[in-house]
């Protein structure tokens, strides 16, 4: 039963990686540019396994604070459960390369990195081995307005509470509430 949870669940989202890879979703940023937005919309058929990206309108133009701060209470952004998540720790700083930008159905912004080598040890053996050593981190749609999205290639240092997503059992920074772009 787990093997066809571990297929059914999150296959779409390896298969979707794998598939559309780095280039295609660098076509579909480029479409968004073209097309006035600059994140593109990703969803998955889990039937026919099959990648659709939109244009979708880009958030309100964001604003970051000079410092990258922590929060009272990490999660108080967050639209899912909380229980969702293992906290493993309320405020985390990470940096790296960004490899994939897109809104997922849920609302949430999603900026996917290379991570740093001083940020690597944040990753779990999912993050490894699902979605080939990527950082997830995940800017929640109460904070784009404050955050800045960055752009594929970008190099950034971001701020969030650093978990467990216990659907996917990989490590990710959710909800993420500040982002600096270091280098483009």
């Amino acid at each position: 039963m787990k093997l066809l949870f571990h297929w059914h669940h999150r296959m779409p989202f390896a298969m979707a990686l794998l598939f559309v890879g780095v280039l295609g979703l660098l076509a579909a940023d480029r479409a968004a540019k073209v097309a006035g937005s600059s994140v593109p919309q990703v969803t998955t058929a889990a039937l026919s396994r099959t990648v659709v990206v939109q244009s979708v309108p880009p958030p309100e133009p964001a604003v970051f604070p000079d410092a990258l701060p922590c929060r009272k209470n990490p999660f108080s952004t967050l639209q899912h459960n909380p229980s969702m998540f293992t906290l493993l720790s309320p405020c985390q700083t990470a940096s790296g390369r960004v490899a994939q930008v897109f809104r997922n159905k849920d609302g949430d912004i999603h900026v996917h990195i290379f991570p740093d080598d001083s940020s690597k040890p944040l990753l779990n053996d999912t993050n490894r081995e699902q979605i080939f050593g990527l950082l997830v981190l995940e800017v929640t749609p109460k904070d784009q307005k404050i955050v800045l999205i960055p752009k594929v290639g970008d190099r950034i240092e971001a701020v969030g509470a650093w978990v467990t997503d216990k659907y996917h059992e990989w490590n990710e920074l959710h909800p993420v509430w500040g982002i600096r772009v270091l280098s483009p």
